[in-house]
């Protein structure tokens, strides 16, 4: 993935406020749900860095490393002021699987989550992350429909996609990739939609059935940004379109 793109996103989240995982959106973990950023320090290069994502309702648990624009995803349960997840490193350079993370913690709803980690590879270390109030604008497929969607995808090409009302997906982008899927709310009092796409094409070197998370965030105007991380067990794509 391109660093440029996982800065922007960091950017993004700060002037707002404060195999894939499991795609259920029943709401069993609610404490630990909201937009989270904040950092990680790695015991192995006694460095702190960046991180910033998502964790829904469900549990299902999306986060970025921003220096590296490493992706992580996985499953976060809560019980009571008790956090443990498990969750699948996906690489900068190709977007592929690398290793696998545990965590455990105490979360604060609608606050703070901070633990440890452990990748089972000699790499451990410590996390603290605070809750951006982001998460609690309101989903809606109207917010979504009825524009074109440009960007560019995390390895240079131009992009474009449109949603409409019933939240189908379509698009493509210059690598030769074409797109088709759907957008579906969650929970409509909290900025989180799934998504569910297939890229294909002869030339399309991504092709597959994908799955994930979105987010509507503020660049120039409000809701012009949509922020998504997909996946499947070979890849992870985290990118961010325009209106």
């Amino acid at each position: 993935m391109k660093k440029w793109f996982a800065i922007g996103l960091l950017l993004i989240l700060s002037a707002c406020g404060g195999g894939g995982g499991s795609t259920s959106n029943t709401e069993s973990n609610v404490s630990s749900a909201g937009i989270w950023q904040g950092s990680f320090h790695d015991n192995y290069t006694n460095q702190d860095y960046q991180l910033i994502g998502i964790v829904i309702g469900s549990g299902e648990a999306r986060f970025v490393a921003p220096q590296g624009a490493y992706q992580y995803v996985g499953n976060v349960s809560a019980s009571g002021n008790n956090l443990s997840g498990s969750l699948t490193g996906y690489s900068s350079s190709n977007g592929q699987p690398f290793e696998t993370v545990s965590a455990t913690g105490t979360v604060q709803a609608k606050s703070s989550i901070s633990g440890t980690y452990d990748n089972h590879a000699g790499d451990t270390g410590t996390f603290s992350m605070s809750y951006n109030s982001w998460y609690d604008r309101q989903s809606s497929l109207s917010l979504l429909a009825a524009n074109t969607w440009h960007g560019l995808t995390p390895w240079g090409y131009s992009m474009s996609a449109t949603i409409d009302s019933n939240g189908n997906i379509t698009g493509g982008d210059t690598s030769g990739c074409a797109y088709s899927g759907t957008a579906s709310i969650i929970d409509p009092a909290h900025d989180a939609y799934r998504i569910n796409v297939t890229l294909s094409g002869s030339s399309c070197t991504l092709n597959g059935n994908y799955t994930g998370l979105g987010i509507l965030g503020d660049t120039s105007t409000a809701n012009d940004t949509f922020i998504f991380n997909i996946s499947n067990n070979n890849i992870a794509i985290t990118d961010e379109v325009y209106k």
